[in-house]
């Protein structure tokens, strides 16, 4: 979505946010109601704006019609540290400031509602889990009741229901998985796993969480994906495409960073790429994706920089590759892989 700065100060200068929390939770005056929609229907540009926070409040969660926050106080307490968070990021990455208006929505929103939603979040009604795949060696394609495609990758294991019944579209997952979800607003998907749940209107994303794994990642791919720590009601991070957030299950933290990993949905696709990378790096890369220890004999090759794809190519083959790439050569001694 591209809005231009001077659509933003329009928006902003339009509405509060205690206008767009009424909206958005069904509560506002009929007048109020016909201004924001009469606001919409001026142009294209505008109704996209309204989707965008429309999506955003969905994700975060609903409020019963008896729920009535002090959105000021909300507001007051998020302004600041997301201020700190504009000044920073906006000077180092030109970032348009429309996105930051749509997270101070959404700031306000979490805040706000903290407390229902983590309740909605760990007392979600009983699913009737009729259906589980495991997987053990290999990955699996799965297409689920609502249309919505999953690949599983090895080891890992998906419930979920044969009819999608209820309000929510519930899935359990234990291990990694990724996600192209059939986009409906009425009915949000969720994935929940031992420490954390995601939920998402329709969208693309990995999300790695086995149970004993020390951390969860989720990387989106497209769309908007909300990311909350189970056992820590604060902890809760919304996510666009190009961003990934790890929770460390230690300390029940959520951290939220670019995704520079170019190799994410290697074991999905089967494709791996490596542009201007360290040989040093390249091994690392391959010694994780192929479960097999590579070893470096020569330190002079770590630094060495390299540009190559491999696409669906056996341990084998690239090492082959790598050969005649570098005028190196490989043995195997025991399980190692040793490259002179």
């Amino acid at each position: 979505m591209c809005l231009t700065f001077m659509r933003e100060d329009k928006m902003l200068n339009k509405f509060s946010t205690e206008q767009l929390v009424k909206y958005f939770s069904g509560v506002s005056l009929p007048k109020e109601k016909r201004t924001i929609l009469l606001w919409a229907n001026e142009s294209e540009e505008n109704q996209k704006a309204l989707e965008e926070l429309r999506e955003t409040w969905i994700i975060t969660g609903n409020i019963p019609d008896d729920f009535n926050p002090d959105v000021s106080n909300a507001w007051s307490v998020v302004s600041k540290r997301i201020e700190k968070i504009e000044n920073v990021e906006t000077k180092s990455k030109g970032i348009k400031k429309f996105q930051y208006y749509l997270v101070r929505i959404a700031a306000v929103f979490v805040i706000g509602f903290a407390i229902y939603f983590m309740s909605e979040l760990n007392n979600n009604p009983i699913q009737n889990f009729d259906k589980q795949i495991i997987t053990t060696v290999a990955k699996q394609n799965i297409l689920l009741p609502d249309g919505s495609s999953v690949w599983l990758n090895e080891n890992s294991s998906l419930k979920y229901s044969k009819s999608f019944e209820g309000s929510e579209r519930v899935v359990v997952l234990n291990g990694e998985a990724y996600f192209e979800v059939t986009k409906n607003p009425n009915k949000p998907f969720i994935v929940q796993t031992h420490n954390s749940k995601v939920r998402v209107l329709g969208t693309s994303f990995n999300y790695k969480a086995f149970d004993n794994n020390t951390s969860n990642v989720l990387t989106v791919n497209s769309g908007k994906v909300l990311f909350a720590a189970t056992n820590n009601k604060n902890e809760k991070v919304v996510l666009v495409k190009g961003e990934k957030a790890e929770l460390v299950i230690e300390n029940n933290s959520i951290t939220k960073t670019k995704n520079i990993d170019k190799n994410y949905l290697a074991w999905k696709t089967g494709k791996l790429i490596f542009e201007n990378d360290k040989f040093e790096n390249i091994v690392k890369v391959l010694s994780n994706h192929y479960k097999k220890n590579i070893k470096i004999e020569t330190n002079a090759l770590k630094s060495t920089k390299l540009t190559v794809t491999f696409d669906n190519k056996s341990l084998e083959e690239i090492l082959n590759i790598i050969d005649l790439t570098l005028s190196v050569t490989h043995s195997k001694k025991s399980k190692e892989n040793i490259i002179y």
